[in-house]
């Protein structure tokens, strides 16, 4: 966001500090929108993957996983609807995921010391 010269400094200051907390709200939001369908998509992952594989022995030269072309598209598909790179929310989903295991661990190692 631009400075608007007809507004005081704090004013610009607190307009930057709004941008950076919504972008902050929506790589949480995309956060717990992949740790909730994660599971999903890696089931049809699992089914598809057997399927593709006979399908690669039958048809051989052909591909039936694409798993570039999907990534691809779920990137640029990711950019457009949300201004977010997918590969920074998957690490931000990560980091979150084992901040929270090691935090689990921590109370866990410190509760069973009583």
């Amino acid at each position: 966001m631009e400075n608007n010269p007809k507004y005081s400094d704090s004013v610009n200051v607190m307009n930057g500090c709004l941008v950076g907390c919504l972008r902050f709200f929506w790589q949480v939001f995309a956060c717990v929108l992949i740790i909730t369908f994660a599971p999903y998509v890696g089931i049809l992952f699992l089914i598809w993957w057997p399927i593709a594989w006979i399908l690669g022995l039958v048809f051989p030269g052909r591909e039936f996983f694409p798993i570039k072309r999907i990534w691809a598209g779920m990137c640029g598909w990711f950019k457009r609807h949300t201004g977010l790179e997918l590969e920074s929310v998957l690490l931000f989903t990560a980091l979150f995921l084992f901040a929270g295991a090691a935090i689990g661990a921590v109370v866990d190692l410190f509760r069973c010391r009583k």
